[in-house]
């Protein structure tokens, strides 16, 4: 009994410290400022992350062996990078520059409109009150009926 569970816990711990992270910050190429909520992912693994407000980003429980990591911000290009883990300690917890996008998005406009036709073009409703009758109307209240009574 106690060989069994001796090598299970042996077997647990290599799995444990077979995993491993990278650590890194990402910074703007051309500024030097952390960007924050940049993604970084490896997708044959299926785990990501993103930068907090300081650009640090941590990617956990990474398998032993050779991934790439795939590094995305809007306006700015995709990086790719390949790493064999375990890393040394040079390649873990390193500055990745991300330089902005040439690439523009065109501008988009955006119009609507309740029908096709213009609010010139639509027919109007148009009623004649004699003004005998429009101050009659006037002095109405809420709720009161005008009943002519002959």
């Amino acid at each position: 009994m106690k060989n069994i569970i001796f090598v299970l816990l042996f077997f647990t711990s290599n799995t444990i410290l077979a995993q491993n992270q990278f650590e890194t910050t990402i910074l703007n190429a051309e500024t030097k400022e952390p960007l924050y909520g940049v993604t970084l992912g490896i997708q044959e693994l299926n785990i990501g992350t993103t930068t907090n407000e300081e650009g640090k980003a941590i990617l956990r429980n990474i398998p032993d062996g050779k991934h790439q990591i795939i590094i995305r911000y809007i306006g700015f290009e995709s990086l790719s990078l390949n790493r064999t883990f375990p890393l040394s300690e040079e390649e873990n917890d390193q500055e990745i520059l991300l330089h902005p996008s040439e690439e523009q998005m065109e501008t988009v406009f955006i119009e609507s409109t309740r029908s096709s036709r213009t609010f010139q073009d639509i027919p109007t409703r148009v009623e004649f009150i004699a003004g005998e009758e429009l101050a009659e109307k006037g002095n109405m209240k809420p709720g009161e009926h005008s009943y002519a009574t002959e």
